[in-house]
């Protein structure tokens, strides 16, 4: 960024400035708004919904590697215990991460 960028606008600079902002704004285009709470709602309950999904996905996994076909790197019982409790983590922080305030 230069140093100009600093420097405060000059009238005309700032005349200029506005008559970009009303033209862009007859063009249509709208300043960036927050999401309304319904779109905010949405993707917490999309986000919620992917981690348990997750979640389920990835113990069906573990128990497949285990049970099924036999994987020896998670027939130690201690391995497995850590590896679901390390998902809880994750889908717990996404719970908490989108929880109502």
């Amino acid at each position: 960024m230069s140093f100009l960028a600093f420097i405060p606008l000059s009238a005309s600079r700032r005349a200029a400035a506005a008559d970009h902002a009303y033209h862009r704004m007859e063009e249509g285009a709208w300043p960036n708004q927050p999401p309304s709470p319904a779109a905010w709602r949405f993707w917490k309950l999309a986000l919620r919904s992917f981690l348990v999904i997750m979640f389920i996905g990835m113990v069906a996994f573990l128990l497949l590697s285990r049970f099924v076909y036999h994987d020896p790197e998670f027939q130690n019982p201690f391995i497995i215990i850590f590896l679901v409790i390390l998902l809880l983590m994750v889908v717990a922080h996404g719970f908490l991460s989108t929880r109502d305030m």
